[in-house]
């Protein structure tokens, strides 16, 4: 050991080394533990119900809505909203919707961009559900998502703490997703980004987070539904969305199983069956 330290003292360039360890271990991808599309369904279903009808009724004058997920991984949870956003939105072609993902894993953003994915990360869907979101390649044993789907998503290389860089275009978000990853950082930290995130909202916008963060930064309302944290710039939202519920009241937001031998009758160009929850249109077929 002796030997090791007399190297490191006289080593030259350990400044420079030391300064690359730290700025690795600041940007390190924040892990998750589980992954997939709908892995958790009360998350998913609170978004749909209480986060999104509020944000795209504010939207409809200029139907513009931005997403950033500023940990997107393999970009599962971002699609997860492309497939919510294609159910409550029967006019979703007229519309311009901006779907960015960032990452300091250049293989995870190569996943995300090839929107490929292995069974088990939907291992939430059914079957028919599978059938209408995905296509499956027998040669890669993939299942690819249709373009439909895809078409708006956009990846960047950026680290998840990054707050000294202008958030990437197009801000500013209507909605930035941090379900999982603010919620391991230090309160401190979760303070700086919650900052951060207020400059680059929209004027109603929201961070969504999955379990209530340490720090409450100005500027923000906080509203706890189930299995989601919301936090919403400047007002509170409307009454309809800020009204927390148990999970076992909340409206499924899955499109129903097609009817008859879903094998052969599937067609992308089939309209979108009605759904009365909250003016929701989810597609039996998309």
């Amino acid at each position: 050991m002796p030997e090791i330290e007399r190297i490191w003292r006289n080593c030259r360039w350990r400044e420079g080394l030391a300064r690359r360890l730290l700025l690795a271990l600041s940007t390190m991808p924040i892990d998750r533990a589980q992954s997939g599309f709908f892995h958790d369904a009360v998350w998913t279903d609170s978004l749909a119900a209480f986060v999104l009808p509020d944000l795209l009724e504010r939207a409809r004058p200029t139907r513009l809505l931005r997403v950033w997920s500023p940990a997107c991984a393999n970009g599962e949870e971002l699609y997860s909203v492309s497939l919510l956003l294609a159910a409550a939105l029967p006019d979703a072609d007229d519309w311009s919707i901006f779907l960015t993902g960032t990452d300091v894993d250049d293989q995870r953003l190569t996943r995300a961009r090839r929107a490929a994915y292995a069974e088990s990360t939907l291992r939430a869907l059914s079957r028919e559900e599978r059938a209408c979101y995905f296509r499956y390649n027998p040669n890669t044993r993939r299942y690819g998502l249709r373009p439909r789907f895809i078409r708006n998503a956009h990846f960047a290389y950026r680290g998840f703490t990054n707050v000294t860089s202008a958030p990437p275009a197009p801000a500013p978000f209507d909605i930035i997703l941090c379900a999982d990853a603010m919620s391991a950082l230090p309160s401190e930290q979760q303070l700086t980004l919650l900052t951060y995130y207020h400059d680059a909202l929209s004027e109603r916008g929201v961070v969504v987070a999955r379990k209530p963060l340490e720090a409450a930064a100005e500027g923000f309302s906080t509203h706890f539904h189930a299995g989601l944290v919301a936090h919403h710039k400047g007002a509170r939202p409307s009454a309809a969305s800020s009204i927390a519920c148990a999970p076992s009241e909340l409206p499924t937001v899955r499109p129903p199983a097609p009817s008859g031998d879903w094998s052969r009758s599937y067609s992308p160009d089939l309209a979108f069956a009605q759904h009365a929850h909250d003016g929701f249109h989810l597609p039996s077929r998309v």
